[in-house]
C-alpha cells in the first residue's frame, strides 16, 4: 500500500514548485488523500475556493491507474482540535457530520473519508470526552458507510485515520484496539519529531532510531511502529509515515552543528515553500549544491545538512534513510507492516529540477522497494551515492557517524508541524497562562498577531500558529489563508 497526501495549498508557490494534479505520478500511489476538506459546523465543505475544480482533476488520475482509490481527508495540524471535539459531543452533531460527509463523498467521487484529528483530547480539545466520542464517531460512520453501500449497490467508503507518533500523543488518545475495529488502515504519521520551529537544540525531522543526543528515547520511528503494535493495532492495518521534506533549524553558534547543538529557532523561509522551520526535498537538494555538508547519523541512520557560514542546519530524508527506514521496519522479515504514507507529493523533487535523480526519486525508490518485496524478491542492498555531484548528492562532505554536540535537556512538544505536539511554530509574545486565566475553554486569536492564537481550556491553554503563512480565522476557529481573515493587528 502506497498512500500519498496530495495539499490543496501547494498550487500557490512559486515557479517550479506550483504543484497541481497534472504533475502528480499516479502510478506511485495506490491511494492519493486529498487534503484538506473544511468543517463547518458539523458538515463539510471545500476549503479552497477551486477545490471542486481540483477534485475532478485528481478523479483524472484513475484514468491512468483504475485501481486508485482517492479519498479526503479532514482535520491537519491547522484545523485545531476543538472544532472536532464540538461535532463529535452528541449522537446527533455525529450522525449529522457522517450523513454530509457521505454526501459530498458521494457528491464528487471519492472512494473514502481520511480523519487527521490532531488529537483528541489534546489542543483545547476535551480531555474527559474524546476519546471515546472518537470511538463512538469511528463506530458510527463504519456502521453507517456499511448500510449506505448495501443500501446502493456501491462499493462501500473507506474510513482510515491518520495518527500521532509520539507517546503523548497517543496514550490518553486513541482506544487503540477500538478504533482499529473500525479503520481501513491508519496511518502513523513518523515525523516532525524534532524542528527549530519549536526545539532549541537540534535533532532528526524522522529518524529511525533515537539518537542519544535526542531529549526523548522514544521520539523515532522504530519507536512508534512497534508502540501502536503493542497497543493492540494489527500490522496489516498500520501504513507508516516517510517525510519528504525536512525540518531546519537556525543555529546558534554555526560552528557547535552537531546534534544537540543549541538552536535560535527555525531557519529561514525556503523559495517554494515559504515557511520558517520547513524545508521540501527539493529546496534541500538545492542547498547542497550551494555548499554546506551532508553528514550521515550511523545511530538513527539518517543524513543531517549543515552549513557553516548561513548556520543552517537541517534533518532530511534521502534514498538511504528510506532504504533502511523500508528495511528495518517496513518491510522487515515476518514483522510487515501495511504499507507507507507519504507526506507529500509536492515535496519530493518531482520536476526533476533540483536532485540529478529523475523526477519522483524518493517516492519512486520507495516503490521499487516495495515492489520487490511484493514479487517476492530478495531485499537488495543499499543505493549507490547519487545527487549532483561533489557536496551536493546524498553523502557528500563528510561522513557524520555519531557526531554529538551536547544535549539542550528537556524542551517539551513532540512537534509543530503536520503531526502536532504543544506548538505549531514560534510563539514568542504569547502568553497563554495569563489569556486564558478567565476565558471559556475556546480557541481565540491573539490580537497582537494575526498568524498567532489561543487554545484555553480549564482556565490555562497554550499558544499555538498558523503555518504555511497562514492567519487564525476566528470565524471557523481554524488557519485560513489571509484573504479571508479581517485581522489588523
Amino acid at each position: 500500500m502506497r498512500v500519498c497526501y496530495y495539499t490543496n495549498w501547494s498550487q500557490y508557490r512559486p515557479g517550479h514548485g506550483r504543484f497541481v494534479p497534472e504533475n502528480v505520478d499516479a502510478s506511485l500511489c495506490t491511494h492519493i488523500i486529498y487534503a484538506f476538506g473544511k468543517l463547518v459546523g458539523n458538515t463539510i465543505t471545500n476549503f479552497e475556493w477551486n477545490d471542486e475544480q481540483r477534485y475532478s482533476e485528481v478523479m483524472k488520475l484513475k484514468e491512468t491507474n483504475p485501481d486508485l482509490k482517492v479519498l479526503l481527508a479532514m482535520g491537519g495540524w491547522n484545523a485545531g482540535s476543538l472544532p472536532f471535539s464540538k461535532m463529535c459531543e452528541t449522537l446527533e452533531s455525529r450522525s449529522e457530520f457522517i450523513y454530509s460527509s457521505i454526501a459530498w463523498l458521494r457528491q464528487h467521487s471519492f472512494d473514502g473519508l481520511d480523519m487527521d484529528w490532531e488529537y483528541p483530547g489534546r489542543r483545547g480539545g476535551n480531555e474527559t470526552l474524546d476519546m471515546e466520542n472518537f470511538n463512538r464517531l469511528l463506530q458510527e460512520a463504519y456502521t453507517v458507510f456499511e448500510e449506505e453501500a448495501a443500501d446502493t449497490g456501491r462499493e462501500k467508503l473507506l474510513l482510515t485515520a491518520a495518527v500521532a507518533a509520539g507517546q503523548g500523543n497517543i496514550d490518553g488518545v486513541y482506544d487503540i484496539p477500538e478504533i482499529s475495529r473500525y479503520l481501513d488502515f491508519i496511518a502513523i504519521m513518523t515525523y516532525d519529531f524534532h524542528g527549530g520551529s519549536w526545539l532549541n537544540i537540534t535533532g532528526h525531522n524522522s529518524p529511525l532510531y533515537a539518537n542519544p543526543t535526542q531529549y526523548d528515547p522514544t521520539f523515532c520511528m522504530s519507536w512508534a511502529a512497534e508502540y501502536w503494535v503493542q497497543q493492540g493495532a494489527p500490522r496489516d492495518k498500520l501504513v507508516i509515515g516517510l517525510p519528504t521534506y525536512g525540518r531546519t533549524f537556525d543555529l546558534k553558534d554555526p560552528s557547535n552543528n552537531g546534534l544537540g547543538a543549541p538552536s535560535k529557532g527555525g531557519g529561514p523561509t525556503g523559495p517554494y515553500t515559504r515557511e520558517s522551520g520547513f524545508r521540501s526535498y527539493y529546496e534541500i537538494c538545492d542547498l547542497q549544491k550551494e555548499g554546506g555538508i551532508t553528514r550521515w547519523d550511523n545511530i538513527s541512520k539518517v543524513p543531517y545538512y549543515t552549513n557553516d557560514k548561513t548556520g543552517m542546519w537541517i534533518g532530511f530524508d534521502n534514498k538511504e534513510s528510506i532504504y533502511y527506514k523500508m528495511k528495518d521496519v517496513v518491510l522487515k522479515e515476518n514483522e510487515e507492516f501495511a504499507g507507507i504514507m507519504i507526506w507529500a507529493l509536492d515535496l519530493d523533487d518531482f520536476n526533476a529540477t533540483s536532485c540529478c535523480q529523475g523526477t519522483y526519486p524518493l517516492i519512486r525508490y520507495m516503490d521499487d522497494l516495495l515492489k520487490l518485496a511484493e514479487n517476492g524478491q530478495p531485499f537488495p542492498g543499499p543505493p549507490d551515492g547519487t545527487g549532483c555531484g561533489s557536496g551536493g548528492g546524498d553523502t557528500g562532505g563528510e561522513s557524520g557517524g555519531e557526531t554529538g554536540g551536547e544535549s539542550g535537556g528537556e524542551t517539551g512538544g513532540e512537534s509543530g508541524g503536520e503531526t502536532g505536539g504543544e506548538s505549531g511554530g514560534e510563539t514568542d509574545g504569547c502568553d497563554a497562562a495569563s489569556f486564558c486565566k478567565t476565558m471559556g475553554d475556546m480557541t481565540y486569536p491573539n490580537p497582537t498577531n494575526c498568524s498567532m492564537y489561543y487554545n484555553c481550556w480549564g482556565g490555562g491553554g497554550m499558544c499555538d500558529v498558523c503555518n504555511d503563512g497562514l492567519y487564525f480565522n476566528d470565524a471557523i476557529k481554524g488557519c485560513d489563508f489571509k484573504e479571508n481573515v479581517n485581522c489588523s493587528a
